[in-house]
């Protein structure tokens, strides 16, 4: 499970899902989307998951999953209402199981079900990719183009100990296998993922292996933030606690192979055709704010081509650096591109 002040917030995510209503984990409110540019599809609540940091089992009860028919046919009906993508979300959507039916079944299911819309994953496990999926391969579903290739894993840590001491069910070589797999699908998809840095415990050496670990991997993205105890949770009352001046250092040097990580992933990009939704028009002198398929901020010279409302699909090609935290990249309306 992701530490509740993930990037990929699941709880925020599930609250605007159900409207914050008891019994109403699944509820479908389509208007609650009418001025978003992406909708997103509940499929899963809860966790059976107990990380020693986490408290969100206890706060949501055990994992529980929309029907696959019944998420088919809301997916149907966001594609009937126009929009491009949805984000399919949940507390923890790793633990989706409908029947014999996984998360990458249900993928599959909504893929073969609907003709246009695209499908965003949230947060995954790394240990989902242990196991073989149903509906078909991994790669196979994954390699879907109306699959986009962003994919963010709850890493937490690199170091063997600390995942055990976490309670998590994997190794760091299982997230090197996840990783390669995802990447033999994708053409260069945008990897990101979570790292608690200062858990209790966690030695100089093992922060390193961490370190060394993101940087192997080259990850166009890490969510890095401080060890925080929450109470009820095992690792509120786990000796060696780190101090707040290494906690921080930590932090920071993630967050600085972070920042390189997505510079280099952009740059990569320079001069490629890509795929964004139109989020907002108007921003910075009549320019226009988009976000790609491989999850990049975008500012968007229309170059006298018509420019779809927000929500809409347009095809670009990257022709300029970074502006900042406010955009990844420049880019410029392929005409005709869609």
């Amino acid at each position: 499970m992701v530490h509740e002040n993930s990037v990929v917030n699941r709880l925020s995510f599930g609250d605007a899902a159900d409207g914050g209503e008891a019994g109403g984990a699944f509820r479908f409110a389509p208007e609650k989307f009418a001025s978003h540019s992406r909708a997103s599809l509940k499929v899963q609540d809860g966790c059976d998951s107990r990380c020693a940091y986490c408290r969100v089992s206890l706060a949501r009860g055990r994992s529980r999953s929309l029907g696959a028919n019944e998420a088919l046919e809301t997916l149907l009906s966001l594609e009937g209402r126009g929009f491009a993508e949805a984000v399919i979300i949940g507390v923890n959507i790793s633990q989706y199981r409908d029947g014999e039916t996984d998360l990458f079944g249900l993928l599959d299911i909504l893929l073969k079900g609907t003709k246009t819309i695209r499908l965003r994953l949230s947060s995954l496990e790394p240990d989902l990719f242990l196991a073989g999926g149903s509906g078909g391969g991994f790669a196979d579903i994954l390699s879907n183009p109306r699959i986009r290739p962003h994919f963010h894993l709850s890493l937490q840590s690199a170091s063997g100990a600390v995942l055990s001491k976490m309670g998590r069910g994997y190794t760091p070589e299982d997230v090197e296998g996840a990783v390669d797999l995802i990447r033999s699908a994708r053409d260069d998809p945008f990897l990101a993922c979570d790292i608690i840095a200062a858990f209790p415990g966690e030695t100089e050496a093992e922060f390193e292996k961490t370190f060394a670990f993101c940087e192997k991997i080259g990850f166009a993205w890490i969510h890095a933030f401080p060890f925080s105890p929450r109470p009820g949770t095992a690792a509120a009352g786990f000796p060696g606690k780190v101090s707040g001046k290494d906690a921080v250092r930590r932090v920071e040097l993630l967050t600085g192979l972070a920042r390189d990580g997505r510079r280099a992933y952009v740059r990569r990009w320079h001069g490629r055709e890509i795929e964004a939704v139109v989020e907002r028009g108007g921003a910075q002198g009549g320019l226009v704010a988009a976000l790609s398929e491989n999850y990049l901020k975008l500012l968007v010279s229309p170059g006298g081509n018509p420019v779809p409302a927000p929500g809409g699909l347009i095809r670009c090609r990257l022709c300029g650096d970074s502006l900042g935290d406010a955009f990844d990249a420049r880019v410029e309306i392929v005409p005709g591109g869609l």
